[in-house]
């Protein structure tokens, strides 16, 4: 990626790449660039493509965490609402036999589904 840098002091385009040091080798310097203006002498620092790329995906992780757990959460909502409706179901003695049969099978997979969404909402 070509980068035009401009100076923010004397506004020359005109910079030298400066190696940085650090004594306790400290991860900071690892991530960054420094440039002296030849102009003025202001220098500059800029966070290398490859660093800013990887903390860029690390949130891009984060959110993606964030979306699946809120999924989770109203997926886990919504199945809660139908184990109640089939839990009235299966212990309505009005019901046919075949209908209780069912409720109860659907609550087993239910019951299955909101454990493990449970665990995972955490």
């Amino acid at each position: 990626m070509d980068v035009i840098r401009k100076c923010t002091v004397c506004g020359s385009t005109n910079f030298v790449s400066i190696g940085l040091s650090d004594s306790d080798g400290g991860a900071i310097m690892e991530s960054i660039n420094a440039f002296a203006c030849t102009k003025c002498g202001h220098v500059e620092f800029f966070v290398k493509e490859e660093y800013l790329q990887a903390k860029v995906e690390e949130e891009e992780q984060r959110t993606l965490a964030a979306l699946k757990k809120e999924s989770d959460r109203k997926e886990l909502m919504k199945l809660r609402e139908e184990r109640e409706k089939l839990l009235s179901i299966a212990e309505d003695e009005d019901q046919t036999l075949r209908s209780i049969k069912a409720a109860r099978e659907k609550l087993v997979e239910i019951n299955a589904r909101i454990k493990h969404l449970e665990a995972l909402v955490k």
